[in-house]
């Protein structure tokens, strides 16, 4: 931290996060016009990280609700209700090639 100024690994450090997280967040959150053009270098004060902070922790629990995992059923616990089906080869001769 030069002059009380953050780049973006060290804003990453203080949100929880790596440093490429804290650049996705900060593409998604802070406006195009205010963000540092390619090549360019993100820069923040101690005051813009106490935002971000915040709007991190938002924006991380939504991101976090759009990626939960679905529930799923094991199928062990299908098979006492399954009914098996056994097919042979004849059960698919009148099927034609396409």
């Amino acid at each position: 931290m030069a002059n009380g100024v953050l780049n973006a690994k060290e804003l990453a450090k203080e949100l929880g996060t790596d440093a490429r997280t804290a650049r996705k967040f900060l593409r998604e959150v802070v406006p195009s016009e205010d963000q540092p053009g390619q090549g360019g270098r993100w820069t923040f004060t101690q005051k813009e990280v106490k935002k971000f902070k915040k709007r991190y922790e938002e924006w991380n629990g939504v991101k976090a609700k759009r990626t939960a995992p679905v529930k799923t059923t094991e199928v062990d616990e299908l098979d006492d209700d399954a009914e098996e089906i056994e097919f042979d080869d004849d059960d698919f001769e009148d099927i034609e090639e396409i």
